[in-house]
């Protein structure tokens, strides 16, 4: 996650959930030394879930940044996921290494502000479609 370098002291948090934010997890950001590039800084982050998903279960996530105050970026109202899909084939496929989802530039103008209750505001959840 890139964030833009208003001060020196900040910190990234994954605010994040396995069941539709029954339960929630705050997990630390790491920042990554020497990843700075321009007036943006570099943090990683690694979410254990603990025991496996089932097919169709999905990991939600937002993103705090506290730096000169508290900004949100839950991917406008959507929050980020990912989800548990069937392997159609029957041989093993090696772990990936872990991927960039982008960076995600942190100010004041672009972050959605966290409502108490649910980071995503929509009521029709479209990943239930596909389930």
């Amino acid at each position: 996650v890139r964030v833009e370098n208003i001060s020196f002291q900040k910190s990234v948090t994954v605010k994040w959930t396995v069941d539709d934010w029954i339960t929630v997890t705050e997990t630390g950001c790491e920042y990554m030394q020497d990843s700075s590039k321009g007036n943006m800084d570099k943090f990683s982050f690694k979410l254990v879930v603990g025991s496996s998903l089932a097919v169709g279960s999905r990991l939600q996530f937002c993103l705090k940044y506290h730096c000169e105050g508290e900004h949100w970026d839950n991917n406008g109202g959507d929050n980020y996921a990912f989800q548990v899909f069937l392997n159609s084939s029957n041989r093993s496929l090696p772990m990936a290494k872990p991927k960039d989802i982008g960076s995600r530039n942190f100010s004041r103008q672009s972050c959605v502000p966290f409502p108490s209750h649910s980071p995503s505001q929509h009521g029709d959840d479209p990943w239930l479609r596909f389930m």
